[in-house]
């Protein structure tokens, strides 16, 4: 498989978009999940600026024209955003300090550390 761009885009409704890949693979995915961030409040807040996505000619991905645009690959494959991998990873590490168990557990190695 060669690389994955985006060939067309169609708002729906609500966050929906149809998406037309590269390979000829057409989907219908909900952007709702990664509309988080301060570039993607505008997107959030106003439907015409989100119906307003296009193809960004150099990426080959879907932008808007406040600048805010979502990678081919995230899309194409469905993968869980970035910044949503590091909030649960913080909020796992916040219910470990709360329950009271150790954020690294005993044994485990430290760099420039003897165990003994």
């Amino acid at each position: 498989m060669g690389t994955i761009r985006i060939t067309g885009v169609k708002p729906l409704y609500d966050f929906v978009v149809e998406l037309e890949f590269s390979d000829g693979l057409k989907k219908e995915l909900d952007l709702d999940v990664y509309l988080n961030g301060e570039i993607f409040e505008p997107l959030r807040n106003d439907p015409e600026l989100f119906r307003s996505v296009r193809i960004a000619e150099r990426e080959r991905t879907i932008s808007w024209p406040n600048g805010a645009d979502i990678d081919p690959y995230t899309l194409y494959y469905g993968l869980t955003p970035e910044w949503d991998e590091q909030d649960d990873a913080l909020a796992e590490a916040l219910e470990l300090r709360r329950s009271g168990s150790p954020l690294i557990p005993p044994g485990t190695p430290r760099p420039g550390l003897e165990i003994r």
